[in-house]
């Protein structure tokens, strides 16, 4: 397995669990906040998005780990959908980790495994900027090109 589909592999691990833990995690806690202006109803669909999000990623990222190298294309798109979509999950989840962290002390550890999500897919959107489009090299792997 080349370099750069064991870090997408990795990439789409992280996503799925990232997913998970939001769906197991954080939506009871966010459920149970009892925080003066929580409002769970609007709270809980929006995580549920940002979870599907996360494993919208995983499924790029999965493909992507599966698609051939010899095609460059698709996987230049491929790189921007996941670079895109990895900078939407940031700014999603460090936006709901820093409201969460308003809402007392109760809400701590939820508000920092968002947070901790968001940190993590800008690292991924770097990755990404890295494997698809910074990269060269050409061995065969993805983002290679003459350079």
């Amino acid at each position: 397995m080349l370099r750069t589909h064991r870090i997408l592999a990795v990439a789409a691990a992280l996503c799925v669990v990232a997913a998970l833990v939001v769906v197991f995690f954080v939506v009871p806690a966010v459920r149970g906040d009892t925080f003066a202006g929580a409002a769970p109803e609007r709270a809980v669909p929006a995580l549920y998005v940002l979870s599907a999000l996360f494993l919208l990623a995983g499924l790029l990222n999965g493909l992507l780990v599966r698609q051939p190298a010899a095609v460059d294309r698709p996987r230049r798109i491929h790189g921007t959908a996941l670079v895109a979509l990895s900078a939407i999950l940031a700014v999603a989840a460090l936006d709901a980790g820093a409201a969460f962290l308003e809402h007392g002390p109760a809400m701590r550890q939820t508000a920092l495994v968002l947070l901790t999500s968001g940190g993590v897919c800008v690292v991924l959107v770097g990755v990404y900027l890295y494997v698809f489009f910074l990269r060269r090299g050409g061995h065969g792997e993805m983002g290679g090109g003459a350079g």
